[in-house]
């Protein structure tokens, strides 16, 4: 059982092995190996839907390399946890039956990513910058995208994740959390005001009017003040690239 195992296989990491004779090494590498195997062994045995103490075993399981994560400070094996947690949440939810949004599978996803652009040591490094940030614009791109994908008629759901996002972008400096959100935000904003006008076609006289106003307030504002929004401009992008 993989509680058992995940016991097990904790106290053969921490125990004195080299004191007692014993390479250290190879007893560290079975203890890591055993829980996973025992995973996939306990889940190939599986014919109908797992009972909670499966669940229980996985998160158990999921802790134990946690918490070697802290012993021996290895951060990546927490990656496994990761892996394990979301499994058992997929596996969870094809249990529950009825329909169930894409967005609950994908969000999982796309936080393993950010937590992994955060805390991986590789991706700490200043030459590989780019790369955390591509990896969070991925992470948080793919949770509002499917957002959007999912919620064209309403908007409110991806108008939340949006505004989080921002948020998050501004209160933690992070570029890519306020790229995503403002993107996102942008495009919910046109795609209600296409969904109002499918549905009350006065509505774009309504959308005429202001767009043209606000582009002739736009217009005439640039005109008088082009040089201090220049430099509003060039400061702001120079701040942006100081950002995670």
């Amino acid at each position: 059982m993989p509680i058992i195992t995940a016991i097990i296989s904790y106290f053969i990491y921490i125990l004195p092995w080299q004191n007692w004779g014993w390479p250290l090494k190879p007893w560290r590498r079975v203890s890591l190996i055993i829980p996973i195997i025992t995973v996939v062994l306990t889940n190939l045995k599986l014919d109908l839907a797992p009972p909670w103490y499966w669940y229980a075993s996985i998160l158990i399981t999921a802790g134990f390399y946690i918490a070697i994560s802290q012993v021996n400070q290895q951060i990546r094996l927490t990656y496994i946890s990761l892996g394990l947690i979301n499994y058992a949440f997929v596996i969870w939810l094809n249990n529950l039956g009825g329909s169930i949004q894409t967005l609950i599978y994908v969000t999982p996803i796309g936080l393993s990513l950010l937590y992994v652009a955060k805390v991986d040591p590789m991706l700490k490094l200043p030459q590989n910058r780019n790369i955390r940030h591509n990896l969070r614009l991925f992470g948080s791109g793919i949770i509002c995208f499917v957002a959007l994908l999912e919620n064209q008629w309403t908007g409110l759901l991806p108008g939340i994740i949006s505004i989080i996002a921002i948020f998050a972008g501004l209160g933690l400096q992070t570029r890519a959390f306020l790229y995503v959100g403002t993107v996102t935000l942008i495009v919910n904003v046109f795609n209600q005001l296409i969904v109002l006008n499918s549905i009350y076609s006065f509505f774009k006289w309504i959308i005429g009017l202001i767009v043209g106003v606000a582009f002739i307030w736009i217009a005439a504002s640039f005109e008088t003040r082009r040089e201090q929004i220049n430099n509003l401009l060039q400061n702001w992008i120079e701040e942006l690239e100081e950002w995670e």
